[in-house]
């Protein structure tokens, strides 16, 4: 494990669905973040409010990635067909300076939830990106 400041570019992330692992490289990830519904009451008396806490939830998470056809499109067909069915899970690993994996830092399991094969722009010759979205379970692993 590191002893420095861990970077941003410092993890892989791998994406399984119905147990068949995404061949495509997961360039960011947002969301995801661990969260509780908070509960407060004001009593009366014009005193502060008091917090009661809540159930622990986590947010959904999104991630993008490059589409490279001849690696990914066979399986980006098939991912369509999971949307709202699939059952995901979604592995963050962190990564030392030589890029070896050193642990897990995150882990989301839920449900597959949204497909995104990137936009088209016939002027544009930018890098096509799509994304994904898992509607997660209210555990972090």
């Amino acid at each position: 494990m590191p002893d420095t400041t861990l970077l941003q570019d410092e993890a892989s992330l791998e994406l399984t669905v119905d147990g068949r692992v995404a061949p495509f490289l997961i360039k960011k990830r947002d969301g995801g973040e661990a969260t509780s519904e908070g509960s407060k009451t004001p009593p009366a008396g014009g005193y502060s409010e008091k917090a009661h806490g809540g159930r622990q939830t986590v947010e959904d998470v999104t991630c993008t990635f490059e589409f490279v056809p001849s690696r990914d499109n066979d399986f980006i067909q098939w991912l369509k067909s999971r949307r709202g069915k699939g059952n995901a899970r979604l592995v963050e690993n962190g990564l030392d300076d030589d890029g070896n994996v050193w642990g897990r830092i995150n882990g989301w399991t839920g449900k597959f939830k949204k497909l995104d094969t990137g936009n088209y722009d016939g002027s544009d010759s930018a890098v096509r990106e799509g994304s994904f979205e898992i509607e997660t379970d209210g555990v972090i692993q």
